[in-house]
């Protein structure tokens, strides 16, 4: 898999950059999305690094799996990146 970037978490931008949260999902935990990420921010921020690689899930084989029911494409993607670590 080539590796597209690699870096440190330096900052809120750096999260948001991945575009990994789903922020329609705070299930009112948090008064608002910003201290949703403040707080996701001081667990990563300075002491976690990320790495972006090309890797196309589609060519895994398809492998059977418990599967759960979840909203939008996140079901499909799911069984995408089970097939691909099972493989």
């Amino acid at each position: 898999m080539p590796v597209v970037e690699q870096r440190l978490i330096e900052s809120e931008r750096d999260i948001m950059k991945l575009d990994i949260i789903d922020w329609n999902r705070l299930n009112g935990s948090w008064a608002n999305s910003f201290d949703a990420l403040q707080t996701i921010a001081s667990w990563f921020v300075h002491k976690a690094y990320y790495t972006v690689v090309k890797h196309d899930l589609r060519f895994a084989p398809n492998i059977d799996w418990p599967g759960w029911k979840h909203a939008g494409s996140h079901e499909y993607l799911g069984h995408l990146y089970w097939n691909d670590f099972y493989h």
